[in-house]
């Protein structure tokens, strides 16, 4: 029992004496997942509520009893004449926050005379969408199950986007939704993993084994040292970021034909997913490879500073471990507010989140090159200032030789 505590207690001594080891476990946990459950989760519920309380219902030809049920339910229709549909229609597609319920003529009077066992087509509504737009997704499926039910109760005298209707996000907007969803938090960690299997074994690794301190002798700047190891680390950091992207990218057609015949077979057919990078260009790919280059290179910065402070590969690991935690909490933000703000120039200089929403931004087909060009600018000054820092760092004997 003694032993046991002895054990024990030099564990805790171990633990509590090391600084970095307390904010890293103990206090770094808590203050993202405080932030996220206090700020990101409740804007993004801030943000749903605020479109769907905006959603406009335009009708074509409402029926007035229709009018009633829905308005007991919340829902007020705005009646426009036929004329104004096609506009009403490509306002939807254009990502509005509308809807347009189209109503036969007559429709009160065709569901009284309807005849169940006639064998004739039943009066049908038609309902437009678009599953792109926050809040209006829910807010047909709203309208939807109010509409459904009031059909049941009339013993399905009606029919609802039996031969019309639908969402109509085009797409373009469905393939820049997904890719812009799915594509910049993965890109990220890929280009931070890759580079801390190559940054900490080449500083961190070589500290660890001696031969970064031989470096030294030879007769050159650690200007120069810590320039052309960057160099070469950012590089083979790119080309592996540009392999996972690669990866998702050809995986994303088998993946989507997975999700659309999950769909299929909850009977919505509406709401399917097509993927086509056709309508990505020239500029898109040069914009996406720039902004992936520069901030390779700020990654291999950031991961070889903090690597040459560790004395073990195993605790170059450990002290990265939080960064990763703040990607994945950066990417959310980015993720909740889409393309939202991006127009402001400020965006484009905040480390991390000005890539992550000018990624969210390429994929999505809503950015300008005044905004790659700042972003990357300012990846590049980061890259820049951390190099200097880095050769600093090379010249301090007491972080080199430390064991």
């Amino acid at each position: 029992m003694g032993r046991l505590m002895i054990i024990a207690k030099k564990e805790l001594h171990r633990f509590f004496k090391d600084w970095r080891m307390i904010i890293i476990a103990l206090i770094f946990p808590g203050v993202v997942l405080f932030f996220l459950y206090a700020i990101v989760v409740p804007n993004l519920f801030t943000l749903l509520n605020k479109t769907k309380s905006q959603t406009v219902f335009f009708a074509i030809k409402p029926s007035a009893t229709a009018g009633t049920v829905l308005s007991s339910m919340g829902i007020e229709l705005t009646s426009v004449s036929e004329h104004e549909a096609e506009a009403i229609k490509k306002n939807i597609a254009g990502k509005s926050n509308e809807l347009l319920i189209v109503f036969p003529p007559e429709f009160d009077m065709q569901v009284s005379m309807y005849d169940v066992q006639g064998g004739e087509s039943a009066p049908e509504i038609h309902i437009y969408y678009n599953s792109l737009t926050n809040g209006t997704t829910e807010q047909y499926g709203k309208l939807i199950m109010i509409l459904n039910e009031w059909e049941t109760s009339l013993v399905n005298k009606f029919d609802i986007n039996k031969n019309g209707g639908g969402d109509l996000a085009k797409n373009q907007d469905r393939t820049g939704f997904l890719l812009s969803m799915m594509l910049p938090v993965f890109v990220l960690l890929f280009i931070f993993y890759g580079a801390m299997a190559i940054v900490i074994g080449t500083i961190t690794g070589e500290k660890e084994k001696g031969t970064l301190g031989a470096i030294m002798i030879v007769p050159m700047s650690t200007r120069e040292l810590a320039a052309g190891k960057v160099l070469a680390l950012g590089l083979e950091t790119f080309l592996c970021g540009i392999s996972g992207f690669l990866g998702i990218v050809f995986s994303l057609k088998r993946l989507v034909g997975s999700f659309n015949t999950a769909l299929s077979s909850m009977q919505t057919p509406d709401s399917e997913f097509a993927i086509d990078i056709s309508y990505y260009g020239l500029c898109d790919c040069i914009s996406l490879l720039l902004i992936l280059l520069s901030i390779a290179y700020f990654i291999v910065i950031l991961v070889s500073i903090v690597s040459i402070f560790a004395r073990t590969v195993r605790e170059a690991q450990m002290l990265l471990s939080p960064i990763i935690l703040a990607i994945i909490t950066i990417s959310l933000l980015g993720t909740v507010y889409g393309s939202e703000g991006i127009n402001a120039w400020y965006y484009s200089i905040i480390p991390f989140y000005n890539t992550i929403k000018l990624l969210n931004g390429i994929f999505s087909r809503d950015y300008s090159f005044f905004h790659v060009l700042i972003t990357m600018l300012s990846n590049i000054l980061y890259s820049v200032t951390g190099t200097e820092i880095l050769s600093r760092l090379f010249k301090n004997e007491r972080i080199i030789f430390t064991q």
